[in-house]
């Protein structure tokens, strides 16, 4: 979301920004110069203001716009600075030089020039403003207009939203009672609030120590990954879209594990026709419908258990190892489901 307005630009410009105010200034002392100093001024602070305001009105809503108002914002203080010191520091003996030579009068055009020139390097437009402030107005037309369908403006979760999260979360955190012992650093979280880029629920534990991916551990962890998403499906017969991240790393490493279990006979590691690539995506279907049948099978099974976990975390927010070794001790597992053997440090 920050692409186009690194970091170290912003850092950059801030510091050269402050650089401007802490220098010693000159004031020109040619009304002339004082003239076009005082309208470099005025022009200045109408643009920093029009951004401010825009900032503060719009910004807030949006991440993409607060750091690009932000850029801009002090981009063009910066410019307008830098004129400001060099009029003060070098206008009068500019001044001079015109008034003694024919061109008397450039000077007030240089002053409309050199305006222009200052808006124009910092990139400054009236039009982006007009299109900042229509992006945050529509912010929550409807899809079919071409704009985010949710209202983004809410920081609160609805408690159809919270349903959603908690369904998904224990479906993640369920799978974790095929290990024995538990990952000590094993947590389940729900946030309390929306925040723009920032994960609305998590299951965060060591990673496995071994540098060698076994094949019980990627089917157990190809499980934890559709566990989310299928936990939704389980409880609601629905599923919000915020399972992308854990279905692309599955894609990734359900590709990995078939090209060492079922490659060459059964799946291609590496396609180059269109049989192959179809071949291919057809066995992937084949074994996430495998898996998800296995993991709505270990659901049903522990269905109470499922719905005890869901209130308690919907209560509390959070779980920790020490919460979850005691809930699952009674923890049922259909045939063929995966344990693997992991000694976490």
């Amino acid at each position: 979301m920050f692409n186009n307005y690194p970091k170290y630009k912003l850092g950059f410009f801030f510091l050269l920004v402050v650089l401007f105010c802490v220098v010693p200034w000159q004031f020109p002392q040619q009304s002339a110069v004082a003239l076009i100093f005082n309208i470099t001024t005025l022009v200045g602070s109408v643009v920093s203001g029009v951004l401010l305001w825009t900032l503060v009105k719009n910004g807030l809503l949006d991440e993409d716009l607060f750091f690009a108002i932000s850029y801009r914002l002090l981009k063009v203080i910066f410019f307008f600075l830098m004129t400001l010191f060099l009029l003060g520091k070098f206008g009068d003996q500019i001044y001079n030089y015109i008034h003694n030579h024919p061109h008397y009068f450039g000077s007030l055009v240089g002053a409309g020039l050199l305006v222009v020139a200052i808006v124009k390097i910092s990139n400054f437009s009236f039009k982006e403003i007009i299109s900042w402030n229509e992006r945050a107005a529509n912010y929550n037309k409807l899809p079919s207009q071409g704009y985010d369908p949710v209202d983004r403006t809410r920081r609160t979760f609805s408690p159809r939203d919270r349903a959603f999260l908690v369904a998904h979360e224990v479906g993640h955190a369920l799978l974790f009672s095929a290990l024995r012992p538990l990952p000590p650093k094993l947590v389940v979280c729900i946030s309390k609030n929306f925040k723009e880029g920032k994960p609305n629920g998590y299951v965060s534990f060591e990673r496995n120590p071994n540098f060698l991916l076994d094949k019980n551990y990627a089917e157990w962890f190809m499980l934890v990954l559709l566990a989310g998403f299928n936990g939704e499906q389980f409880r609601y017969n629905n599923n919000s879209l915020g399972a992308s991240d854990d279905l692309y790393r599955w894609g990734e490493i359900a590709d990995l594990y078939c090209r060492n279990v079922y490659a060459p006979i059964f799946y291609d590691p590496q396609p180059v026709t269109p049989e192959q690539k179809k071949n291919n995506a057809d066995f992937l279907e084949q074994l996430k419908a495998r898996q998800t049948k296995l993991i709505n099978e270990f659901f049903e099974l522990n269905n109470e258990l499922f719905q005890a976990l869901e209130a308690q975390l919907s209560e509390q927010d959070e779980f920790i190892a020490t919460d979850l070794e005691s809930l699952f001790q009674g923890v049922r597992f259909p045939p063929g489901f995966p344990h693997p053997e992991i000694e976490f440090d």
